[in-house]
């Protein structure tokens, strides 16, 4: 079941070698991603589940066009990367210094909440709530992963799809899924949302993970 749940995400996209990242940990983010997408769109499409989270009525459209959107066509999956520097810059234009005691768990809240950022800067509050109310988390293990890591899944005329993985205790993993709404991310160009992804953390780059 567990691979049959993968194929029917992926629709045949497959991750290609890295070297930039232990490939056996890419593997199992790149699937655990697959997972928690499949399982935020069929909640997504049960509207009495959405309607008892307590969808707003000004966004009634944007979810009814979120239901629309096929996410039958894997187009491709990208890394974030250098996310430490985008921490830290955000450490360096704040200004503010922490104790290294809390630079991790700084590092961790930035990388949890990159998605609700992205879409703030791209968009609204109605966008930024509804992304908030479908979004899904799973925790899962892996004790090979010692950094955050984050991905974005590509689907053809669907809105894409960021995942978050934050590494805890024990190896404890906390996968975090994310509508990007915004009209201005569906079907762009791999250039294009690498300069959205940028323009609030610009000192990430974008690393294309499937061939």
């Amino acid at each position: 079941m567990l691979l049959a749940s993968v194929a029917i995400a992926g629709c045949g996209k497959k991750r290609k070698p890295n070297d930039s990242l232990n490939a056996t940990v890419e593997t199992a983010l790149y699937d655990e991603g697959l997972l928690l997408i499949e399982r935020m769109k069929k909640l997504t499409h049960d509207t009495g589940f959405v309607n008892n989270l307590g969808l707003p009525r000004n966004a009634n459209d944007l979810y009814e066009k979120l239901l629309a959107c096929p996410y039958d066509n894997l187009k491709d999956v990208y890394r974030v990367s250098h996310l430490e520097d985008a921490t830290n810059t955000f450490i360096t234009i704040s200004g503010e210094k922490m104790d290294d005691y809390s630079n991790p768990f700084f590092k961790n809240r930035v990388t949890d909440n990159m998605a609700s950022m992205v879409i703030g800067y791209l968009e609204g509050a109605t966008e930024l709530s509804v992304a908030s109310l479908l979004m899904q988390e799973e925790c899962f293990v892996n004790t090979e992963l010692l950094s955050c890591e984050v991905y974005i899944y590509c689907y053809e005329d669907s809105y894409p799809v960021m995942v978050s993985f934050s590494p805890g205790k024990g190896g404890a993993v906390k996968a975090r899924a994310t509508y990007l709404l915004s009209d201005s991310l569906i079907n762009i160009s791999p250039e294009e949302l690498g300069d959205a992804i940028r323009g609030y953390f610009n000192a990430t780059s974008l690393e294309c993970i499937t061939q």
